[in-house]
């Protein structure tokens, strides 16, 4: 059985999953899918760090984890629509 955050992390890699297959498989690009599919996944990592964390809230991680998480998907949307 899996536990709660087994399945959030199976949920953030089924989302970039998903925009990586949008991206190949429709006429969206690459670039776009993944960064949709980004965007979603921000949504498990969300409830992974600020709903539900599995460390205490006043941890560094959490900040920490947000703030890459967060400028990889800025990085991405750059390389996007500017590059």
């Amino acid at each position: 059985m899996l536990s709660y955050y087994d399945a959030l992390i199976l949920a953030i890699a089924a989302s970039l999953a998903g925009g990586l297959l949008v991206g190949v498989a429709t006429p969206i690009g690459l670039s776009t899918g993944v960064l949709a599919g980004s965007l979603v996944a921000t949504v498990f990592l969300y409830e992974a760090l600020f709903r539900n964390p599995p460390v205490p809230r006043g941890d560094p991680r959490v900040a920490a984890t947000a703030i890459v998480w967060h400028a990889l998907v800025a990085v991405l949307a750059m390389a996007v629509y500017v590059g």
